[in-house]
């Protein structure tokens, strides 16, 4: 597992991304920034990794992290079905997800390494 943190506009989430294809190829980018689509309980945005899927998965848990070649797109779910089957790449930590239901939704992630300190 490789930690990162998810800052959402301004709230900042602690997450593990699984061993793989998809974590080493965003390790490498990192810090990495993408604007937000909202779809019911799921924000997506395109991020500069490209893989081949290797696990494709018809539901991922609240908090789950998925990656869909279908637009190189980096999903954050917090009680949505995918429209399509995905990769899971991560969980974010606890139930701390819960605080991405919000009426305002978010227009930006940026992933990156956790701050020292």
């Amino acid at each position: 597992m490789v930690s990162l943190e998810l800052v959402f506009d301004d709230l900042v989430l602690e997450a593990d991304f699984f061993e793989g294809s998809f974590t080493d190829r965003l390790l490498e980018k990192l810090p990495v920034t993408t604007d937000l689509t909202a779809w019911g309980n799921e924000l997506y945005g395109e991020v500069p990794v490209s893989i081949t899927e290797e696990k494709l998965l018809e539901e991922i848990p609240p908090g789950g992290l998925a990656y869909t070649s279908q637009g190189d797109l980096l999903c954050v779910f917090f009680g949505q079905k995918p429209a399509w089957p995905v990769e899971q790449v991560g969980q974010i930590r606890g139930r701390t997800w819960v605080l991405l239901r919000t009426p305002d939704g978010f227009k930006q992630l940026t992933i990156r390494r956790p701050r020292q300190g």
